[in-house]
Parts: C-alpha cells; sequence; structure tokens
C-alpha cells in the first residue's frame, strides 16, 4: 500500500511539471554591452561614473583640386605651381626639346630626349641623348636618395657621391635662365631647366608679369597658358603651358617678338607624363645596366 501511494505521487508531480509554463531564457547581452556583474556584487566606494565613450570623429576627406582655367587669377595659378610638388608622389615624365636656329641662319636644329623616373623625395633616374629619333640613351643619372650615379656613355666618364636634398632643391628651386640648355647631364638634374618644369615653385617665384593667355591640351592633359616677361617692354617672352590639375609645366617655348610676329627660338614638351606610377623594387640601384634604352610609359598611374 505504501509502495502505491508512493507511485501516485510520483505521478502527481511529474504531470505538475509537465503543465507548468516554460520559462522566458535571460535576455542576451547586446554585442557593444559590456559583461553584467553578478547580483552579490557591490561596487567599490571608491569608484566614480565614468563618461561615456565620444563618437569617433570622422576627417574628412583631403580637397579635391579644381581645374585651373581662364577664371582662375594669377594669384591662383602661381600657387598652384608653387605647391605643385604636393599633387604626386612618383612620376614618370618624357620630355623633347628642341631649340631653333635665328631666322635667316643656316645653322642646324638641336635636339634633345629625356626619360625621367621619380619617387619624392629624392630618388631619380634620368635617361638622356642630345639626338632625337630611335637612338640610344647617351647620358644616365641615378639617385637613392642617399647616393647618386652619373654616367657618360659614349666617353666612359663616371661619377658617384652623395646626395643632399639642399644641393637637389627640390622645393627650392633656383630661377632658371631662359636659354635651352642641352648638354647632358643637365646640370645633374640640379637646376636645370627640366628641373624648373617638374617643380615650377621658382618659376612662381620670379620677379616679373605673368599673363594668362589661353587654354590648350598637352600631353593629353589639360593646361592653361601663361606667359611671364620681366617687363612691359621685353622682347623675349616665355610661354609655360600649366597642368590644369597639378600646375606641372607640360610645354615651354621661348619666344621672340622683335620682328611682326613670334618667333618659337626653343620648345621643350613632355609626352607621355604619368602620374604616381608604381615602381619596381630596385629601379633606383646605383648601378648601370648592360643595356641602357629608354622605355615605354608605365601602365599603372593616375589619370
Amino acid at each position: 500500500m505504501r509502495a502505491k501511494i508512493i507511485l501516485a505521487m510520483a505521478v502527481i508531480l511529474l504531470c505538475a511539471g509537465c503543465g507548468a509554463q516554460p520559462q522566458a531564457p535571460p535576455p542576451l547581452a547586446s554585442p557593444t554591452q559590456a559583461p553584467t556583474l553578478t547580483a552579490t556584487a557591490e561596487p567599490s566606494p571608491t569608484r566614480t561614473p565614468q563618461p561615456p565613450t565620444p563618437a569617433p570623429t570622422l576627417v574628412p576627406p583631403p580637397p579635391t583640386l579644381a581645374p585651373l582655367s581662364m577664371a582662375s587669377g594669377i594669384d591662383a595659378i602661381r600657387q598652384r605651381m608653387l605647391h605643385s610638388h604636393e599633387a604626386w608622389q612618383s612620376l614618370w615624365i618624357q620630355f623633347s626639346a628642341v631649340q631653333f636656329p635665328p631666322a635667316g641662319s643656316d645653322q642646324f636644329i638641336r635636339l634633345a630626349r629625356l626619360q625621367i623616373w621619380i619617387r619624392q623625395p629624392a630618388e631619380v633616374l634620368l635617361l638622356c641623348v642630345s639626338t632625337w629619333g630611335d637612338a640610344d640613351p647617351d647620358y644616365i643619372f641615378v639617385s637613392d636618395g642617399t647616393g647618386f650615379l652619373e654616367a657618360e656613355l659614349r666617353t666612359g666618364y663616371r661619377q658617384e657621391g652623395e646626395i643632399k636634398l639642399s644641393n637637389l632643391g627640390l622645393f627650392l628651386p633656383v630661377v632658371p635662365l631662359t636659354e635651352m640648355i642641352f648638354e647632358c647631364p643637365p646640370a645633374g638634374v640640379v637646376g636645370s631647366l627640366v628641373h624648373a618644369l617638374i617643380y615650377p615653385a621658382g618659376l612662381a617665384r620670379q620677379e616679373g608679369i605673368y599673363t594668362l593667355v589661353g587654354e590648350e591640351t598637352v600631353a593629353r592633359r589639360a593646361a592653361v597658358v601663361v606667359e611671364f616677361t620681366t617687363g612691359p617692354d621685353d622682347l623675349i617672352v616665355d610661354r609655360y603651358s600649366l597642368d590644369a590639375l597639378t600646375g606641372l609645366v607640360l610645354q615651354h617655348q621661348v619666344l621672340d617678338r622683335t620682328g611682326d610676329s613670334l618667333w618659337v627660338l626653343s620648345e621643350i614638351s613632355a609626352f607621355p607624363i604619368v602620374y604616381d606610377p608604381v615602381y619596381p623594387t630596385g629601379l633606383f640601384k646605383l648601378e648601370i645596366p648592360q643595356e641602357v634604352r629608354f622605355q615605354e610609359a608605365p601602365g599603372s598611374g593616375n589619370p
């Protein structure tokens, strides 16, 4: 009898358990919620409330340069030239240069071709030849940022030395002369006219008269054209075609206006040009390759 009573009580308890309402599980903490202390934990008497964590400040993207145009003032153009080097970190550019004889002269036209690889602040590779066509370079200059190597490939002349940024004048370029100089090396890349075109801050600092005269396309890039003279009666005019975005000089002409029309004395033009290409490791190594040849423009970079 006692066993039957115990069995009956077990059945009643089991049935009561099956009919009970299910309990909701405890809520899960959100991913950003800090772990909760147990109910028995007491806060430290010396603990002070912490201020809420401020939301992160969003940093706006760098401003996009507005292209220069005929609506731009001369001051804005000169400012763009002053800060041109800030618009790129690496550069590949080819220049062709020509110097024409005076009108009526029987002198020959002088030509030059240069290719330049640059990675700021002071890694440079320059190839040069003082003729045009299919001729290979006859001069090479390379800097790895701390030292340089230059060589005249026809004569065997070779020189090595230490690079100092103050000597390169990358951000304090000298004011160049208007005469075209084609001798290789072009002043060892220091103070040369080509250098002034790539880093036009020195041109922007010239004392004289800048006049905005037009817009054009050079090296497949939009450009504004300015003319520079040292005074209103100056008969020699420097005409610069500036990249409308970066301020780099894409073309420089020296004009003579002593006659009834302008006579082009010399011209140096960039084509092609690639901004911010990615260069392979070892490009600026201080050694002369077995074959020194002009190269095609790099395929990657900014338009």
